[in-house]
């Protein structure tokens, strides 16, 4: 298979990443010579940022004047933080809070989403990643030397707002991130969308730990701590085809699509099926039939929005009118006459069309659901309102786990159509090796050949 070769600062930096065991360095801060924090401002000397802690802390020592003033700090929570250090570098914290003060008066400030820059511009970003990955990528880090040849082919490289390079070094269990920003300032916002991306094209919760930027010495001049929601680890169900045969082609495509997306238009609203997806992978049947179910709603209902609601009735006024008609014979009936409006208003909102077709609605005319998938997701009123997926509370495993599946590649193929994926999704009908066939409903016009390229990294050494 034909690859495009990588160029580039990066490429010599995978290849020592994956043969020659390179760990970039910690980063050293200079001691803090101030510290604004809300109303609290301190100037030197302040205090050191220590990197051992998880989050990040900044710890200062204090006399009797800066002890009382801290001590009245106690009531500031999750307010940001500049922190002003010798060398004229800074560290920016979005939040901030004072987490412990001894009495021997030195204090600890917990700092997150956080960022430290100074005045050299970092080339290139490295992190760790933990959590599941597809095997089959689409990045080869090869180096040829006098003893032959050596190889990583199980790495990849995703195009989002920025570059992502994933591989497995031979020293660490956990996969190494190198964000290739080129030119532009490595933004946390921009960090945060990115790797949503990536854990739903991967199937699955993931934890990035945090980046430190690099110059062209490879000495750490940046670092920022990315500040993610954390899910059970060990689970993941990638929402595109990943096996062999595909050679995970449609991860990339399907990264790219959602992270483009995601880009330009920011957070809302991918991310209610990004959430419910991975909720529903993390967790328990009944608890992930429920946030997928609700979740396919919530987006659905976003994306028709604009759209007036679908009647069930001629006219909305007269049916109004009529409802209202029958406030009398309704009352006799009721227990509690303060109940009435109540009853009222549900026959009121019988007017507008069910959750099912709401969901086909937000498909438009581009798919057609049959009627299996139609009469799974009018299921949904059960578990949103009685929490369980059987009101039994039976369990049939293979039966109710294509039901979760069902559900989830339904949100899939919305999500799919929003963001202009047009490559094969998973669906839930299990194949003899375990897999997934492709929904019969979705048509995939994307060919595997113009999919996604595959790159690879190589160094020669004469």
């Amino acid at each position: 298979m034909e690859r495009t070769p990588l160029v580039g600062p990066v490429v010599d930096l995978l290849v020592d990443l994956a043969f020659h065991g390179f760990t970039v360095a910690e980063p050293h801060f200079a001691e803090a010579v101030r510290l604004s924090w809300d109303s609290l401002d301190l100037t030197e000397p302040v205090g050191h940022i220590s990197w051992e802690d998880d989050p990040l802390a900044f710890r200062c020592e204090a006399n009797e004047e800066v002890f009382d003033r801290l001590y009245a700090a106690l009531e500031i929570r999750n307010k940001p933080a500049l922190i002003e250090l010798r060398d004229g570098s800074q560290l920016r914290a979005d939040i901030a809070h004072l987490a412990n003060l001894w009495p021997d008066r030195e204090g600890q400030i917990e700092l997150h989403h956080w960022s430290w820059t100074g005045a050299v511009h970092p080339t290139l970003w490295i992190g760790q990643l933990e959590g599941t990955v597809p095997p089959h990528g689409n990045l080869a880090i090869r180096e040829q030397t006098q003893d032959g040849w050596k190889l990583r082919n199980d790495c990849y490289r995703l195009q989002g707002h920025y570059a992502w390079h994933l591989l497995r070094t031979e020293k660490s269990p956990a996969r190494v991130i190198v964000i290739d920003a080129g030119d532009a300032t490595l933004v946390e916002e921009h960090v945060q969308r990115d790797f949503l991306a990536l854990q739903l094209a991967f199937g699955g919760p993931l934890r990035l730990g945090r980046l430190v930027g690099i110059d062209e010495a490879r000495q750490p001049v940046a670092a920022m701590g990315v500040g993610t929601f954390t899910r059970q680890p060990g689970r993941h169900r990638v929402p595109v085809p990943d096996d062999i045969g595909h050679v995970a082609i449609w991860v990339p495509a399907f990264f790219k699509a959602l992270a483009g997306r995601l880009s330009a238009d920011g957070l809302h609203p991918l991310r209610i099926p990004i959430a419910a997806y991975l909720d529903s992978v993390s967790d328990h049947l009944d608890g992930a039939y429920l946030k997928v179910h609700v979740g396919l709603e919530a987006f659905a209902k976003h994306l028709v929005a604009a759209e007036p609601k679908q009647l069930l009735v001629k006219d909305e006024a007269l049916w109004k009118s009529w409802v209202k008609s029958l406030k009398p014979p309704i009352a006799a009936h009721l227990e509690d006459p303060d109940k009435l409006d109540t009853i009222l208003g549900k026959f009121i909102a019988a007017m507008h069309a069910p959750t099912g077709d709401l969901v086909q609605r937000a498909f438009s005319s581009a798919i057609s659901l049959p009627g299996d998938v139609a009469e799974e997701i009018k299921k949904r009123n059960y578990p949103a309102h009685g929490f369980m997926m059987n009101s039994d509370g039976s369990y049939e495993v293979d039966r109710d786990v294509r039901r979760l599946e069902m559900i989830q590649t339904v949100m899939m193929a919305l999500l799919a159509l929003h963001v202009g994926y047009d490559g094969p999704l998973k669906g839930y009908d299990v194949l003899d090796d375990g897999g997934r066939h492709p929904p019969p409903w979705w048509s995939a016009h994307a060919s595997e050949e113009s999919a996604a390229p595959h790159f690879v990294a190589e160094r020669i050494v004469a």
